[in-house]
């Protein structure tokens, strides 16, 4: 089985330049972070299994407390 992005550096045909503010850059460095649960620099599809199952049972949570926080 392969991970998402392993290869993404061999692969990519070109690099593509991105402007972001430095809270941009925070925001998505968090989320990023988020799922990479391990701190390996990448993400794989358990990092994806774990993040969304935490999720899921967050929102059951939320709905069966009876209160929505969002």
């Amino acid at each position: 089985m392969s991970e998402m992005g392993l290869h993404l550096k061999t692969t990519a045909p070109t690099k593509t330049e991105v402007d972001l503010t430095d809270e941009e850059t925070y925001l998505y460095m968090k989320r990023f972070q988020a799922l990479d649960s391990d701190g390996k620099g990448f993400i794989t599809i358990n990092d994806l299994r774990k993040y969304f199952k935490v999720s899921i049972s967050t929102v059951h949570c939320v709905f069966t407390d009876g209160v929505r926080r969002f």
